[in-house]
């Protein structure tokens, strides 16, 4: 059971392989937080399967740190998904959030960098 006044009830942070099963998050800003975020030592979380779980009414203001991830949370958030690939979620009962039910977000609606820099490489095309 994850109840009462924290800005994220059940959080799943940069894991691969895990399962949320028969949990109950009430009372908080947010009932249960998937994230794989950029600059964390564990890379390519996902994998993740979520079902037969309550998570109802989580409506507390958020008091989290600004700056802090969690502090992006909307109060009123029943499962927030963030930039996390393979996200299987069935059967379970998510109701009464003032915001959404479920979320599901792009890592870019932060609004921070995402700490790495890519490079295209385009292949070359034949003069003439």
């Amino acid at each position: 059971t994850f109840k009462g006044q924290k800005s994220g009830g059940q959080g799943i942070e940069a894991t691969g392989n895990n399962f949320v099963i028969e949990r109950l998050a009430i009372e908080d800003t947010g009932g249960i937080l998937v994230f794989d975020l950029p600059g964390l030592q564990q890379k390519a979380g996902g994998n993740v399967r979520l079902y037969h779980n309550r998570v109802n009414a989580n409506n507390h203001p958020n008091f989290a740190a600004p700056g802090n991830i969690v502090a992006l949370v909307p109060r009123g958030t029943g499962l927030m998904i963030m930039a996390t690939d393979q996200v299987e979620v069935f059967d379970n009962d998510i109701t009464d959030h003032h915001t959404a039910n479920v979320a599901l977000l792009s890592y870019y609606i932060s609004g921070k960098k995402m700490g790495c820099r890519a490079t295209i490489t385009l292949p070359r095309q034949p003069k003439g």
